[in-house]
Parts: structure tokens; sequence; C-alpha cells
């Protein structure tokens, strides 16, 4: 026997334990905080929005406001009747223009050169 064999103990623990883990192989608690705090934000994030969504559906004499009152969808009629780039301001849309030509070109100086 060698040296380094006699130097090794008797009992070895399983390598499927660790401190964290459960002994009966599921997922250890630190998960299910985690996967709550990432449902409270995605919650957070989307929650207002989804309100917002739901409130547009609402009558002229509301806002934003619970209960709703009445049901119309004259908010949509009112953002597709109008053509929204004859309505902007000439300085709109040049800055729109702008940062969509910075935007581009900006990919093309990040993304790196395929030569064969």
């Amino acid at each position: 026997m060698s040296a380094v064999a006699a130097d090794l103990p008797e009992t070895v623990a399983p390598a499927s334990t660790k401190a964290i883990a459960p002994s009966k192989g599921g997922r250890p608690w630190t998960f299910y905080v985690l996967a709550a705090l990432f449902a409270l934000y995605v919650i957070a994030l989307y929650g207002p929005m989804f309100c917002i969504y739901i409130l547009s559906f609402q009558d002229i004499r509301g806002g934003l406001v619970f209960p709703m009152k009445g049901h119309s969808l004259h908010w949509f009629v009112d953002s597709t009747a109008r053509s929204s780039s004859r309505l902007s301001s000439p300085s709109s849309r040049w800055w729109s223009r702008s940062s969509q030509a910075s935007a581009f070109a900006s990919g093309f100086a990040v993304t790196p050169s395929c030569s064969t």
C-alpha cells in the first residue's frame, strides 16, 4: 500500500451532501427566496403597465382610475386617426433620425469585422 493511500481517512462523506442542499435531493431554500424576489420584481415592473393597458379601455369620462366608468375605444381611435409623423415638429423628427443614425453607426463600430 502506498503512503498516500495510508493517509486517507477510513470514512469519506458522500459527495452529494452539501451545506445548503437538502438531503432529499430537492431545491435549496435559497432558490425559493430568490424566485419570490424575482416574482415581486416582475410584478413591480409590469404591473403598472398592465393597469394602464386595462384602463385605456375606459370611457371619455374616466381617467387612469378604478373603478372604470364605461367602456370605449376612443383612445385607440384618437391615436390611429392622426398621423404621428405629420404632427411632430421638425426638430423632433431631426432628433429621431439622428439617434437612429448614431445607433446604426455604433452598431457597426462595435461589431467585429469578419475577415477570411
